[in-house]
């Protein structure tokens, strides 16, 4: 036994030793990119080097504390993010627009190179809590074992208990959202359903019943884990028959071009399969498949979105989706990706006392977010209000907002800081997510985990506080409801113990 630990130890010393070297060599070479990136004459193509070190410094940090098997689904969907936001935003900017900022005009400033690194230091600080939040045993013990545990199935009594707990839930959130459309009325719903997003989001608003449309996050929430529970069951007409109804639950947000959705648990659905079922779904099929799933989940959206208030087709929105300029100009050149041009404007704002630290009252707000402003009227603002109104009144009067990303929100209450904090505290709970995603056998941890994958897309083109809460209307009632089903199955079986021993004291007493 003894000698089996000194081998051990060895052979740990020895993975060890090329780890520090490697780690040293990318240590001293990020360096020199560094000092050669801040000595170059373009901004643009500066900015792009400083966010590429930050993405290699912080993906050799993550892997030397957790290992090289950390490197799931979530840290894959925030990599994307940070490489589309940071570089081939700017790096499409400096080929084909001269550099410009799209919401000034005006070529990239320093404070832009200044919003790279304060996003290169966040990504890193990310990264940093991700192998921490991923690793609670050393990394050789992950990697020694023989792979994830198969997915269980809710037990049969269980399930028998939960069930209908989430049918029910899965009906009263779809009624809460028909009495949304009862409000205002069938015809106008159609009328702005059809007629983009902002449209419809502006009309919710404006009703005062935004709260109502959460109810339809309830129903996907309850239809995603019956999917679950159906696939590892194999029941297949369950599969077919949750998934017919998750589709129509989703269908306001598909006809309205909102992404921040249907993405999200089309993310989750695949990232369940792929853990459930690899044989069915490997990575290298998901690769193969991911231009199609980027071209109709994430570009016709959004051309829809805009081409269905001026009379377009679907079937024309696909057409054009597929065409380079949809794919790369309006994508890259456009507002999808634009968050590092928006957080430059922000990044100004701040340094010239435009505007000015918040101490967390965005994250007062959130905390408080369920709460109508007509019980508390100094409630304070989200961060994307306050911004958009302070940087861009006249579209933020419109009801149409920009998004800033990620670091936004730490920057805006904290500084820079901040942003490392924040970060460092969002990648550990991304990190301890994944891990549970990865080993457990369990079914609800396994679902919370994929939906936490998938609504890190939203959260990292976002903002934390608010796109949280889109997870947290899904992921909450259903947890309630397991607590609820397991609640009573302990007092059921509280009620058989207490019923058997009573007979069997009364046999005794007989006897």
């Amino acid at each position: 036994m003894e000698n089996y630990k000194i081998s051990r130890s060895g052979g740990r010393l020895k993975g060890t030793i090329p780890m520090y070297v490697a780690g040293l060599i990318v240590t001293i070479g990020t360096v020199l990119l560094l000092s050669a990136a801040l000595s170059q004459p373009g901004l643009a193509i500066r900015g792009i080097a400083i966010a590429l070190v930050g993405i290699v410094v912080g993906l050799l940090l993550a892997g030397w504390i957790a290992g090289k098997r950390a490197f799931g689904p979530a840290m894959g969907v925030v990599l994307a993010c940070q490489l589309l936001m940071f570089v081939g935003r700017p790096l499409y900017a400096a080929t084909f627009q001269d550099s410009h900022n799209l919401f000034t005009g005006a070529p990239y400033s320093s404070f832009y190179v200044v919003a790279q690194l304060i996003a290169g230091a966040g990504f890193v600080s990310l990264c940093v809590g991700y192998g921490l939040g991923f690793r609670n045993k050393p990394p050789h013990a992950l990697a020694s074992s023989s792979g994830p545990h198969p997915v269980q199935p809710i037990g049969e009594t269980d399930w028998t208990l939960l069930r209908p707990l989430l049918v029910w839930l899965a009906i009263l959130g779809t009624g809460l959202y028909v009495f949304y459309i009862a409000q205002s009325g069938w015809s106008a719903y159609w009328q702005t359903t059809l007629s983009g997003r902002s449209e419809q989001y502006f009309s919710s608003v404006q009703a005062a019943s935004g709260y109502l449309t959460s109810g339809l996050r309830f129903a996907t929430g309850a239809l995603l884990l019956l999917f679950c529970q159906a696939w590892v069951s194999g029941n297949r007409n369950a599969q077919v028959i949750s998934l017919i109804f998750l589709s129509l639950a989703l269908f306001p947000q598909v006809a309205a071009g909102s992404r921040s959705s249907f993405i999200p648990l089309a993310l989750a659905l695949t990232v369940f399969v792929m853990r459930t079922s690899p044989s069915l779904l490997p990575v290298r099929r998901v690769l193969l498949w991911l231009p199609f799933f980027f071209v109709l989940a994430v570009i016709a959206p959004r051309i829809w979105r805009d081409g269905l208030s001026r009379g377009g087709s679907l079937v024309d929105s696909v057409r054009l989706a597929i065409t380079p300029d949809q794919v790369f100009g309006q994508f890259l050149g456009g507002l999808d990706t634009a968050m590092i041009d928006a957080f430059q404007v922000q990044v100004a704002a701040q340094a010239n006392g435009v505007l000015t630290l918040q101490h967390g009252s965005t994250y007062l707000a959130a905390m408080g977010s369920w709460i109508p402003r007509s019980v508390w009227a100094e409630k304070p603002g989200s961060v994307d209000e306050i911004l958009n109104m302070a940087l861009f009144p006249e579209t933020a009067l419109r009801g149409i907002g920009f998004a800033f990303g990620f670091y936004s929100e730490p920057m805006f209450n904290f500084g820079v800081v901040g942003v490392c904090i924040v970060a460092a505290l969002f990648g550990y709970f991304l990190g301890r997510f994944s891990r549970i995603l990865r080993t457990s056998s369990d079914l609800i941890q396994v679902y919370v985990g994929v939906l936490v994958v998938g609504y890190s897309f939203v959260i990292m083109r976002g903002n934390l506080t608010f796109d949280i809460q889109r997870l947290l209307v899904s992921v909450i009632p259903v947890v309630a409801c397991v607590v609820v089903a397991r609640a009573f199955r302990t007092t059921d079986r509280s009620s058989m113990t207490r019923g058997t021993l009573h007979s069997v004291t009364k046999t005794k007493a007989a006897s």
